[in-house]
């Protein structure tokens, strides 16, 4: 029985930043909400509550930016394929209004004006680095000709008679007049590629920043140089990624990879500097001003909230993953969750709040698989290792042992750490290597029974082995495909199995080891996880088709579908918060859980 489900919450990713390329924030007319891009996904959150918010999905390319209309009821978005797309921003559906095809590569940055009735973009193209157009029709409002490299950032002055404004990588700003929009200088004091340029809101001035760490004043209506920020020094030891104006247009903010971010009167003169850890991981690549408050967001992606009025301590942060979700755990007692990436980073997420914490020194390789027990967190990652993690700290890897070949999956119960490696088994228990074997197979899934006595293991071949504790073989099941997925129910009296034929099977945990359910194939692509509710009575089954199912062990007939559950991506982790609360991870980054009522 499909059922239409709306995500009850999501945990949304960060940004995805790369290292010498400004990121560009949107920001609401209110002042409480941002918008960005992440992969093919574009993000809308709130500053004030990090569980609020959604997520956009129907480019079919990796986004690259977004802003509201000045209006609010809109949001263009844009694409490394130069298409943008303007949605509404006031329905749950978010129904497209218009598309176009803007630019004929990668757009790096747009602007609407001030009637949310124009929108200029700029970006890489073969024919031309910048477009303007009217939002209903598409049709041309000027040419934004003029530069000979790709355009890096563009902005519109919000005040009449309208101006545009571009940064290049020709170490150029362009000034445009119109509408129709032309060229009507070049501004050179540049000496390398010019990052972010934008207009004062009272569209009396506006600032460029360039790689050669230097930021520059013009008029607004002519645009004529004023001076240099910070009078004839360089305004920071790094390339500026980011320019920032307060609504008043009393001040403004720079983001740098100096790891600054530094706040200037209009006139250019430095008021306050906030300075982050001396680490690669915090330059700042992008800056944004929402009300009373600086974002700033880093190479790691984690974005930081400034206190103009106190600047020796970030007001708050928002940490979290920007890579796929590889690895699901859940500590239900205290209402939190923990996930893994394929990038190494390690969370725990308060499931009321949304709060995401990173624990600290985790592994630069991705991680494989997670498993929780008893306030200590398993991880297994691609650098061949295991490590246990006291998951009240915010330290990572408390105690870590090594593999003889890599961990696939991890599983623990009663003590006992279970791991499926390549062509090895280990278990760990009491702080010690309690055993290991080797195998002729490739371990893909493992699972532990509740009182730690038998230990099961998913091949890619197809097979499930199951073994004593000690690791003595006991029998050997049979499954259709590579086992992808192997969890006991809570009450002990199954063991299920996922695999890439799309199979869910369901095996009696005792004796013979009988099949009790076959005929659960209603995927259309391969199973990646699967999670039994606490009261062992349902099964819940996420995909590669986009997907989420739910089994029900009282009639096999019965099963609720969450349809793209993390929409235009796989799903990667399932788990039960409750027995009526699914938590899912995706390739998108993000956790998402759903109110399932059973039927």
């Amino acid at each position: 029985m499909p059922c239409h489900s709306i995500t009850e919450h999501a945990y949304l990713p960060v940004p995805d930043v790369v290292r010498g390329q400004p990121f560009v924030f949107g920001g609401d007319p209110k002042g409480n909400k941002i918008v960005y891009g992440q992969g093919k996904t574009i993000v809308v959150r709130d500053l004030e509550n990090p569980i609020e918010g959604y997520t956009y999905n129907e480019h079919s390319v990796a986004t690259t930016v977004a802003k509201f209309a000045p209006s609010g009821f809109y949001i263009c978005s844009a694409d490394v394929s130069g298409k943008v797309r303007i949605w509404d921003t006031t329905q749950e559906e978010h129904a497209m209004k218009y598309e176009y095809q803007a630019l004929s590569g990668p757009i790096k940055d747009l602007a609407w004006s001030e009637d949310s009735k124009r929108i200029v973009v700029g970006g890489e193209g073969r024919e031309k680095f910048g477009h303007a157009f009217l939002w209903d029709s598409g049709s041309s409002v000027g040419n934004l000709d003029g530069h000979s490299k790709p355009v890096n950032s563009i902005d519109f002055k919000q005040t009449r008679p309208f101006r545009v404004v571009t940064a290049s990588e020709d170490t150029d700003s362009g000034f445009f007049a119109g509408p129709p929009f032309k060229l009507d200088h070049l501004n050179q004091e540049h000496d390398s590629f010019v990052n972010a340029v934008r207009f004062a809101p009272d569209g009396t001035k506006y600032i460029t920043g360039g790689a050669d760490g230097r930021a520059f004043i013009f008029d607004g209506k002519e645009g004529k140089l004023i001076g240099q920020v910070n009078g004839d020094e360089p305004a920071h030891k790094g390339g500026i990624y980011g320019v920032a104006w307060k609504k008043d247009s009393s001040q403004f903010a720079t983001a740098s990879a100096d790891k600054t971010v530094k706040l200037w009167d209009a006139e250019g003169k430095l008021q306050a500097t906030f300075t982050f850890p001396n680490e690669v991981e915090f330059q700042q690549l992008g800056c944004l001003w929402q009300g009373e408050e600086i974002l700033s967001v880093g190479l790691n992606g984690e974005m930081t909230i400034l206190d103009p009025a106190n600047p020796s301590e970030p007001k708050r942060k928002f940490q979290g993953h920007s890579k796929a979700i590889t690895a699901l755990a859940v500590d239900a007692d205290a209402g939190r969750f923990f996930g893994g990436s394929y990038d190494g980073r390690v969370s725990k997420v308060d499931a009321a709040t949304g709060k995401v914490e990173l624990f600290q020194g985790h592994p630069t390789h991705g991680i494989t698989s997670l498993a929780y027990e008893n306030g200590k967190l398993i991880a297994g990652s691609l650098d061949d290792r295991v490590t246990v993690t006291a998951v009240d700290g915010t330290a990572f890897g408390t105690e870590s042992f090594a593999c003889e070949s890599q961990p696939k999956a991890v599983a623990v119960a009663s003590g006992v750490i279970a791991v499926a490696c390549f062509n090895h088994v280990m278990v760990i228990k009491g702080g010690a290597v309690a055993a290991t074997k080797s195998v002729d197979f490739e371990g893909s899934a493992v699972a532990v029974s509740n009182d730690g006595s038998q230990i099961a293991v998913g091949t890619q071949a197809g097979k499930i082995v199951i073994y004593s504790a000690s690791l003595e073989e006991q029998k050997t099941l049979d499954a259709t495909g590579a086992v992808t997925c192997l969890q006991f129910s809570p009450d002990g009296q199954y063991l299920a199995s996922g695999d890439a034929g799309r199979n869910l099977y369901v095996f009696e945990a005792s004796g013979d080891w009988n099949l009790k359910m076959s005929r659960w194939k209603y995927h259309t692509s391969k199973i990646n996880s699967l999670a039994w509710s606490p009261d062992s009575q349902h099964l819940a089954t996420g995909s590669l088709d986009t997907n989420i199912i739910v089994w029900s062990m009282a009639d096999w007939m019965k099963r609720i579908t969450i349809k793209g559950a993390h929409p235009m991506h796989d799903v990667t982790q399932v788990a039960w918060l409750d027995n009526t609360t699914l938590l899912s991870g995706g390739q998108d980054a993000a956790f998402r859980t759903f109110s399932v009522t059973h039927h």
